[in-house]
């Protein structure tokens, strides 16, 4: 099967474009250094309203020195877009469609984590073309569960070059406006590139902003040797404890005007469970640090809170007669 992975604007005659959002992402993660990290590029409204934005950001959490982020926004017309990249001055995100690799730059003399990385597949691509609830409007997604990436970073003007760390790439896009009633809870699980049978493990599902109304959960084992999903009805998810550490919050004036979000409650640990026939699987997920990404939409007065929370976890279980058990680096995300 040929997966194209392209942008998703809408049609000039499309009436609900002032709602558009297109998201690529890349999650990483550097057993070395402990680091923890994501580069986004994202576009935020409709291709003809001049309020509308393109986004790039970086948020990479060191164990030793915390957080390094860096939010960049441009109009459209100051960034430069092609049906696979959004690129802004400092921080891209490009996708080569004849080899599936995904480039990645993030600079500039205020960015503390300037890197540029390449990212190759390691398994096949996973594509939902079709239109998932989200709130009152809809997403749709594709992901690259298991990559690698290579190149390099730096930080506190240290160099560090990198071969073959864990990474997971996906591409959300729909209509929906910052501030309405939705939120996700998704979590990726990074696999230990050490062994070729650890697989990534990935958690997704949407709720109302409250996280009180529970949309149908997804969950896959993605490896070298073997790929399975689970029903919904056979997946669990159970948040304890409450993440009590300073949260790092982006950008620092948006931050600034919503001061009753500055303590939300986030979890300090989350377990994920799925049984289905003989294949099972367990995920615990510990947090380090969390950041708040605030988010606000260009063409209504609205506002979005996302939520990176970095951590480890631990996982094992039996997936078409493969038995694993490892550990390693994980992001759980959590937006309202």
């Amino acid at each position: 099967m040929s997966y194209i992975e392209r942008l998703r604007p809408p049609s000039p005659f499309d009436l609900s474009a002032p709602a558009y959002k297109d998201w690529f992402h890349l999650n990483f993660a550097d057993p070395v250094s402990g680091a923890i990290g994501l580069v986004n590029t994202s576009l935020h409204g409709s291709p003809w309203d001049r309020r509308s934005l393109a986004m790039g950001t970086v948020l990479v959490h060191f164990p030793e020195s915390g957080w390094q982020s860096y939010v960049e926004n441009l109009p459209y017309s100051d960034a430069n877009l092609s049906p696979a990249a959004i690129a802004l001055r400092d921080v891209a995100l490009a996708i080569d469609n004849r080899s599936g690799t995904i480039h990645v730059s993030s600079t500039g003399q205020l960015n503390p984590f300037r890197a540029r990385f390449r990212a190759d597949a390691v398994t096949t691509p996973i594509d939902f073309e079709q239109e998932m609830p989200l709130g009152s409007q809809w997403i749709s997604w594709y992901l690259v569960p298991t990559m690698v990436v290579s190149g390099e970073w730096t930080v506190k003007n240290r160099r560090t070059i990198l071969e073959k760390l864990p990474a997971y790439h996906d591409h959300n896009w729909g209509r929906w406006h910052w501030g309405d009633d939705f939120g996700w809870e998704w979590g990726c699980f990074l696999r230990n590139a050490n062994t070729r049978e650890s697989p990534t493990l990935v958690f997704a599902r949407t709720t109302d902003r409250a996280h009180r109304h529970l949309g149908s959960p997804f969950l896959i084992v993605d490896s070298v040797a073997t790929r399975r999903s689970f029903s919904p009805d056979t997946i669990s998810l159970e948040f304890d404890g409450r993440l009590d550490l300073p949260l790092h919050r982006v950008p620092g004036a948006m931050a600034a005007l919503h001061q009753e979000m500055s303590e939300p409650k986030l979890p300090k640990s989350v377990e994920i469970r799925a049984a289905q026939g003989i294949d099972r699987v367990e995920i615990s997920f510990t947090a380090r640090a969390a950041a708040q990404f605030v988010t606000a939409d260009p063409s209504i007065r609205g506002y979005g809170f996302i939520h990176e929370i970095v951590g480890e976890y631990k996982s094992r279980g039996t997936v078409r007669n493969i038995g694993f058990e490892t550990s390693g680096y994980g992001v759980f995300e959590y937006v309202m």
